[in-house]
């Protein structure tokens, strides 16, 4: 059996996306499928409530998941990208794997893998790994439901051969437009591949083109189409409640409702105040996490609040505008790093409004940032507020720190691997 060292070794040795872009007909099912054939289909031993969206999908699995739970059911959680620890990724009841629990799951992941791509199976990429991972461990953990959160688009990921019993589709914006498409039908026409017959599909995201291109592949394949009003649940679900982070959470929570609904219709032992007592201990880190520094003898604050958003796209940007329009602190730094493609211009026009001054920075664990100083060339032709260069996002985050000052707000943003290099250490940091 491997160790725990082999273990991160044999995953960070299947890094492909999260490290560099692929090309769009590299995205199929038969890779997942042969590595899971050598694993005894595991994927068909677990129903799932299987969610994509642009934005919000993490949030929506992670309700579902706590609100399962509280209803007595043993509820897997696939989620992703990780932020510190890869178990992150893969959670029964709220709890990650321990440590003998997932080396024997990557043991058994890698020599399934072997075998798969001994057999003319192309190698196995890190998310179809990820993914197998989470199948088998709600397997062996004797789940009854799973929540799994799409990785990239719909109709292609490595989630899309699970075996759900609901389907949910959160928003859509424009985000890896180079693999899903370049208008919002396009996309969502991707996503809406999750679609399966007779499995009826949550649609969070109102009216528009989106949802019209989503309601016709329903159509299509014969699944249930349910609009939900993203201004918040209702009627029964009134009390779900909502997580903290701005007001598009309120369109998650109402999306979270309906599956809980459809569930329930379904013949699951799902209740209303079961479900909202366990969605209410929900927090995700780094979607508008806040942290405040310790106050002084007098009860004031020593140092501004802070606060973390993985927010990496126009979509996520424009919920922490939100966010920070809410936000009571007047001065506010933020820090800033974002990847080579995703729209950055987009993310800067719409964070630069509701902030003082700006620190350019980058990801030092992953080669796709944009070098600092493009970026804050690129943000010095959108606003005249102070533009700061750091390579060090270490360095960057504490000078922001100081530069908000007490009673103010540092912010992060821009991409999930800046906030996992911050996050272990932010809440120490020095005002």
């Amino acid at each position: 059996m491997l160790t725990r060292d082999d273990a991160e070794r044999f995953l960070l040795s299947r890094v492909n996306y999260e490290r560099r872009p692929i090309p769009p007909d590299a995205l199929r099912l038969d890779g997942i499928r042969a590595l899971l054939g050598e694993l005894g289909d595991p994927h068909r031993r677990v129903p799932a409530v299987h969610i994509a969206g642009t934005k919000g999908k993490g949030t929506v699995a992670s309700l579902v998941a706590a609100g399962a739970t509280a209803c007595g059911l043993r509820c897997g959680l696939f989620t992703s990208p990780h932020l510190v620890r890869f178990e992150e990724r893969l959670t029964v009841d709220g709890a990650e794997p321990d440590k003998a629990t997932f080396v024997q799951l990557v043991t058994d992941v890698a020599a399934a893998a072997e075998r798969a791509e001994a057999g003319g199976a192309a190698p196995a990429t890190f998310f179809e790994i990820s993914a197998a991972l989470g199948f088998l461990h709600f397997a062996r953990s004797g789940c009854d439901l799973a929540a799994l959160e799409v990785g990239l688009g719909g109709r292609l990921d490595a989630t899309n051969v699970c075996e759900p019993v609901v389907c949910a589709i959160t928003t859509i914006s424009r985000d890896h437009t180079a693999l899903l498409g370049h208008t919002l039908a396009a996309i969502a026409g991707e996503k809406a591949g999750i679609a399966k017959p007779g499995v009826p599909l949550i649609w969070g995201g109102g009216p528009g083109e989106a949802g019209e291109a989503i309601r016709a592949r329903c159509e299509a394949v014969g699944a249930p189409f349910l609009p939900v009003d993203p201004a918040g649940p209702t009627g029964d679900w009134a009390g779900l409640p909502i997580p903290p982070g701005g007001p598009h959470q309120r369109a998650n929570a109402a999306t979270a409702a309906a599956v809980f609904e459809a569930l329930r219709t379904a013949g699951w032992p799902i209740t209303p105040e079961a479900a909202a007592s366990g969605a209410a201990g929900v927090r995700l880190a780094g979607r508008a996490e806040r942290f405040a520094l310790p106050t002084n003898d007098r009860g004031e604050p020593a140092g501004p609040a802070l606060l973390l958003d993985v927010a990496h796209n126009w979509a996520s940007a424009n919920a922490l505008a939100a966010t920070l329009r809410e936000a009571p602190e007047q001065r506010r730094s933020l820090v800033l790093a974002c990847a080579k493609d995703k729209d950055v211009a987009g993310v800067l026009r719409t964070l630069l409004p509701h902030i003082d001054d700006l620190t350019c920075t980058q990801f030092v664990k992953n080669p796709r940032a944009v070098p600092p100083d493009e970026l804050a060339a690129l943000a010095r032709s959108l606003t005249d507020a102070p533009i700061r260069c750091d390579p060090d996002p270490h360095s960057a985050w504490a000078g922001a720190v100081r530069r908000a000052g007490a009673g103010g707000l540092a912010i992060a943003a821009g991409s999930f691997f800046l906030i996992a290099e911050l996050r272990p250490g932010v809440a120490t940091t020095p005002g």
